[in-house]
C-alpha cells in the first residue's frame, strides 16, 4: 500500500466542528480590501513536536500541513487510507480546532505529499546510503548528499523537460537519533518501539508537488 509522509491537506471550512479566535494557541487576523472587511484567518502552529507543521483556516477552507510523525507511536505505518482516521483523531487531540473525521476525509484534497517506502537491505543503511553516492547516471540526473537530516542519506535530482523529480534516501535511526527528533519522541508513549520499528531501515521518499506528478 502506497504511504505517505509530509502532505499538505486542504477541505472546507464547514468540515471544522469548534474553533475560537479567544483560543490563546490561535493568531487571528482579519483581512480587508481597502477599508471593507473580508473574513478573519486562523492559523495555529507550535505543534512541529507532534507531526503537524500548520494549519491555516479562511474565508472557506482550511489547510493542514503535517508528517506521518503525527502517528506517533505508529509513526512508521506512515500515512494512508489504513491510518488516515487516526492522522485526523492525533490532530483533534492536540490542536485548537477540531475536525469532523468523518467529512474532512470526504472533501479533502491533496496539494502535495512525499511518496514513503521503508526498505531494510541487506547491508547497514550506511553501505547504502554510500553506494548510492558513487552512482552517477545521466547528464539530467544528479546523486549528492543530503544535507538536510545531518548528513545521513542522499538525495537523486532528474530534471526533464515537464517537471522535476526528486528521490530522497536517508538512515532513518539515525535521522530519528538527531537532537531535532527528541521532541517527538518524547510525545511518543513509547520510543523505543518508534526506535525498533525504525531500526535498519532506509527511508525512501519521493517529493511531489504537482497534480500532474501525484
Amino acid at each position: 500500500m502506497t504511504t505517505l509522509d509530509t502532505i499538505r491537506l486542504q477541505f472546507p471550512k464547514d468540515a471544522l466542528k469548534t474553533y475560537s479566535r479567544n483560543d490563546s494557541r490561535i493568531l487571528a487576523s482579519d483581512k480587508y480590501l481597502g477599508q471593507d472587511y473580508l473574513y478573519t484567518q486562523y492559523e495555529q502552529k507550535g505543534l512541529k513536536e507532534y507531526g503537524i507543521n500548520r494549519i491555516l483556516v479562511d474565508n472557506d477552507k482550511a489547510d493542514i500541513t503535517l508528517s506521518g510523525k503525527v502517528l506517533l507511536d505508529n509513526y512508521s505505518k506512515g500515512i494512508s487510507l489504513d491510518s488516515i482516521n487516526e492522522v485526523f483523531d492525533n490532530i483533534n487531540k492536540v490542536s485548537a480546532f477540531e475536525i469532523d473525521t468523518n467529512k474532512a476525509i470526504d472533501t479533502s484534497h491533496i496539494l502535495r505529499c512525499d511518496y514513503t517506502n521503508n526498505i531494510k537491505p541487506s547491508y547497514s543503511t550506511k553501505d547504502s546510503v554510500e553506494s548510492m553516492l558513487l552512482m552517477r547516471t545521466a547528464n539530467n540526473t544528479n546523486v549528492d548528499v543530503y544535507t538536510k537530516r545531518g548528513n545521513v542519506g542522499c538525495v537523486i535530482d532528474r530534471s526533464i523537460k515537464t517537471e522535476k523529480r526528486r528521490l530522497i534516501m536517508y538512515d532513518k535511526p539515525k535521522e530519528l537519533s538527531l537532537k531535532s527528533s527528541s521532541a517527538f519522541l518524547n510525545n511518543c508513549k513509547d520510543s523505543n518501539k518508534v526506535m525498533n520499528d525504525f531500526k535498519g531501515v532506509l527511508r525512501v521518499e519521493q517529493n511531489l508537488t504537482s497534480f500532474k506528478s501525484m
